[in-house]
C-alpha cells in the first residue's frame, strides 16, 4: 500500500491464474486480474479493475473504472468504446477487492451468513457469503486453524454453477487467505498460501477494530 497525492492509502492487488497438467496442453489459461483502489479504516473502495485473459488461444482485455461520486462504472472491452454502466451503488467493488474486503468484516464469524455487493460483467449483484466451521488446514506455509467462506464472485461463471469461490481464512485477526478454490468451465482453480512475510499488520487490526 502507498499514499496518493491527497494522503489516501492506495492498494493494488494482482492475481495470476495459469493452467497446469493436461489442461495446459489442451486449453492453456494465462489470466491476470488487477484491482486498484483506496483503503481506509472502514474498508476498501475499488477505483479500477482489469482482466487480462488468455484462454485456449483467445485473448480478451476488460477494464473497469469506478466513478463513485456518480454511482457509475465505465467498462471497456478490448480497448474499444467505453460503456457507461449506471446505478452502481458506492458499496459495490470488483471481485478481487471483494475477496480481500472479507478480511474487514467484523461479523464474518464461523457458521454465519452475510451479503456483499460485487461487480460482474455488466451488472452488479448482491451475493450471500456462507461461512463454515473452523478446521485445521495444512498448506505450504504451515498449519492453520481456518474457516471456509463461499460466495459467487462472478469471475468465471460462463455456465451455471461456475464462479462459486471458496476461500479458507485463518481464524485470527489477520484473516489470512490460506486456500482458495473456484469452479471454472474447464475444471477447478486452486491456490494456497506458500509464504508469510512478517509485518506489523496494523492496517488490518485497526481497520477491523472500527
Amino acid at each position: 500500500m502507498r499514499a496518493d497525492k491527497v494522503g489516501n492509502e492506495r492498494y493494488s492487488f494482482s492475481i495470476h491464474l495459469r493452467s497446469s497438467g493436461l489442461v495446459e496442453t489442451f486449453y492453456p489459461v494465462n489470466d491476470y486480474l488487477i484491482a486498484e483502489g483506496v483503503w481506509s479504516q472502514k474498508g476498501l473502495n475499488a477505483l479500477s479493475f482489469t482482466k487480462k485473459q488468455s484462454e485456449g488461444g483467445r485473448k480478451r482485455l476488460t477494464e473497469y473504472a469506478f466513478q463513485r461520486e456518480k454511482e457509475a462504472v465505465v467498462r471497456r472491452l478490448n480497448q474499444g468504446e467505453p460503456e457507461y454502466l449506471e446505478s452502481v451503488p458506492s458499496q459495490v467493488n470488483d471481485p478481487v477487492t471483494a475477496l480481500y474486503l472479507l478480511r474487514f468484516q467484523q461479523d464474518l464469524t464461523p457458521a454465519s451468513t452475510i451479503n456483499i455487493s460485487v461487480m460482474g460483467s455488466r451488472e452488479w449483484h448482491h451475493t450471500p457469503v456462507e461461512v463454515g466451521d473452523v478446521q485445521m488446514l495444512e498448506v505450504a506455509a504451515g498449519q492453520f486453524q481456518a474457516f471456509p467462506v463461499s460466495l459467487d464472485l462472478g469471475l468465471f461463471n460462463k455456465r451455471k454453477g461456475n464462479g462459486r469461490t471458496t476461500v479458507w481464512l485463518s481464524d485470527d485477526l489477520r484473516r489470512l487467505p490460506i486456500l482458495v478454490k473456484s469452479k471454472v468451465s474447464i475444471g477447478t482453480m486452486e491456490f494456497e498460501l506458500t509464504e508469510i512475510s512478517e509485518g506489523t499488520g496494523s492496517w488490518l487490526t485497526e481497520g477491523m477494530s472500527n
